[in-house]
């Protein structure tokens, strides 16, 4: 298998996985699921809206160097579950739009791109699409 195979599969992994995520979270009731809970983001909400957030920035860095809007920005944006859902699906539909159009060649060159701090980085964008 190629590096683009396992890349294709492991989005496509990414995608279920986000999916049962949020059929879980569901299942929560809006205490369980907005409520402190001391993680890095505070609420479970949070927490996978920073997943989401941060799935739409990496694609912004691939696509052009920078971000529109910083991942905070971003997750503090998705106030429901269901914008949460909206917000998946349409990154998973970027995501894979963007996967389905390399080639083996693109992933192997470097990508000069701005990180949260604006601190110019260059790395081969496999490797960034690995991080994801």
């Amino acid at each position: 298998m190629s590096k683009l195979e396992l890349i294709r599969h492991l989005y496509a992994y990414n995608e279920w996985a986000n999916g049962h995520l949020l059929d879980v979270a569901a299942r929560l009731d809006s205490e369980q699921l907005t409520g402190a809970q001391g993680a890095s983001f505070e609420s479970i909400l949070g927490n996978m809206a920073h997943l989401a957030a941060a799935q739409i920035n990496w694609l912004e860095r691939w696509q052009g160097g920078v971000n529109k809007r910083s991942t905070v920005e971003l997750g503090e944006s998705w106030t429901t579950l269901a914008d949460l859902r909206e917000a998946f699906a349409e990154s998973h539909s970027d995501v894979l739009g963007y996967v389905g159009g390399l080639a083996e060649a693109d992933i192997e060159g470097d990508l000069t791109y701005r990180d949260s701090r604006g601190a110019e980085t260059r790395r081969p964008l496999w490797q960034l699409m690995t991080h994801v």
